[in-house]
């Protein structure tokens, strides 16, 4: 499981004077660097390979100016060429403010096809295959 902490920026809220709904899946794209550097480990453009084919975001609590949050990642299947990534994001009281999933792809830019994952890749995802113990269940729409 991988971990992120962020304080929210003023930037980050809206006329309603919590966190924008587009943000929490900017604080979810922040949060899957880590996990991205095994593909990819310098992050380059030139060697860019992973798409993704779908995300979604439970709301769950609002978030707001210079709370300090903790965004949460981990891996919750991993298919030939595709992988589920799972967020949740945490506020410092404990309390849950979200949960998101992510499904990436990797993918062959020159070819424009998806490629399988290889074995080295597919066991460093495999040791990610833990969230936080309490974390709410991802609700399907």
């Amino acid at each position: 499981m991988y971990r992120y902490q962020l304080t929210v920026g003023f930037n980050d809220c809206d006329a309603m004077q919590h966190v924008n709904n587009a943000m929490y899946y900017t604080y979810f794209e922040t949060a899957r660097n880590e996990l991205l550097q095994l593909f990819n480990p310098d992050l380059s453009i030139e060697n860019w390979n992973i798409i993704i084919g779908s995300t979604a975001c439970n709301y769950l609590q609002e978030i707001h100016f210079a709370q300090n949050i903790t965004i949460f990642s981990w891996i919750s299947r991993i298919g030939n060429s595709s992988f589920v990534v799972e967020h949740a994001i945490q506020d410092e009281a404990g309390q849950w403010k979200a949960r998101g999933r992510a499904i990436l792809l990797q993918y062959d830019f020159q070819n424009r096809h998806t490629i399988p994952i290889n074995e080295t890749i597919r066991e460093q995802l495999s040791k990610h295959l833990h969230g936080p113990e309490d974390v709410p269940d991802f609700r399907e729409l």
